[in-house]
């Protein structure tokens, strides 16, 4: 497939906000309660994006990270090692793989179809969207797909002492979502009408050649 032959429309757009009311977008509290912070910032988000476009319940779910729950990993290897691996409680670690927010997006949208995850550092929301795009030229209507990502002071130490973080580009952390159809409705804001695949060999990044409007 080396080009789009089907126009993507972009139906809702969503970014994390720490004015939303997290009571009104999840509102299970023991399941909130649970929740991480990067977690709680990635379902409220898609929540969000869905409520903006109608659909209570997408065709397919796609989600991205580069680095995934860091918080919740390095608070499972911090007890690792002090229990010396021994009596490890499962919490962290359950809440530390890289598919919880899109897990927990399923149950509240009582979505059981697709749902996929992609880890793949800087690349990892490129190869999202391109999964997405294919969904909906195999025929999906409605796709959600998201990305989202969270700092924390051990990561910030690793990245200053691997020399790659510039002081003009400091580390963010937040969540982005997006309902993707293959259908125009009111909420629609842009539209994806070309996708560039001719050299594969590229990164997932460079490959894509979005057309919006």
């Amino acid at each position: 497939m080396s080009a789009l032959n089907t126009t993507i429309f972009v139906n809702a757009a969503a970014s994390f906000s720490a004015d939303w009311d997290l009571k009104t977008l999840i509102p299970d509290a023991n399941m909130r309660r649970r929740m991480s912070r990067i977690v709680k910032m990635g379902v409220a988000t898609a929540m969000k994006c869905l409520e903006t476009a109608q659909v209570k319940t997408p065709e397919a779910i796609v989600t991205s990270t580069a680095y995934g729950c860091l918080a919740d990993s390095e608070k499972f290897l911090a007890q690792a090692i002090a229990s010396d691996e021994a009596m490890l409680p499962p919490t962290p670690f359950i809440q530390s793989t890289f598919n919880t927010i899109g897990s927990h997006i399923a149950i509240l949208t009582n979505c059981h179809e697709y749902n996929m995850t992609f880890v793949n550092r800087q690349d990892s929301f490129s190869s999202a969207l391109l999964d997405a795009c294919m969904l909906i030229a195999e025929g999906r209507k409605n796709v959600l797909l998201g990305l989202a990502d969270e700092t924390t002071p051990t990561l910030e130490k690793i990245i200053a002492r691997m020399g790659h973080k510039a002081p003009e580009l400091p580390l963010y952390d937040g969540a982005v979502f997006f309902v993707l159809s293959n259908e125009k409705s009111a909420s629609t804001i842009s539209e994806i009408t070309g996708l560039d695949l001719s050299n594969l060999k590229a990164k997932a990044s460079d490959l894509m050649q979005l057309a919006t409007r």
